[in-house]
């Protein structure tokens, strides 16, 4: 399966070789891109809700965690010389 962009750009792939023994009802890919997968396990009437995610920070994030470790340094720093 790929995941590609509305206009028609591939984005990522997903490798859903794994499951077996179920058949894939739906697959949906929200707006965040987190992948739902609703699989029916074969020969029973259940049927289960997969959601693969994988959450990857924002620059502004990485901009934050650096400039509080950055401060954190100076603090420990200014700490030491006093």
């Amino acid at each position: 399966m790929v995941e590609a962009t509305r206009t028609g750009q591939v984005v990522s792939s997903l490798d859903i070789s794994g499951i077996t023994n179920q058949a894939i009802e739906g697959v949906t890919i929200d707006n965040l891109g987190n992948i739902y997968l609703v699989a029916e396990d074969s020969g029973t009437p259940n049927s289960r809700l997969f959601v693969l995610t994988t959450p990857v920070p924002e620059p502004e994030t990485w901009a934050m965690m650096a400039a509080g470790l950055a401060l954190l340094g100076w603090r420990a720093r200014r700490r030491r010389d006093a």
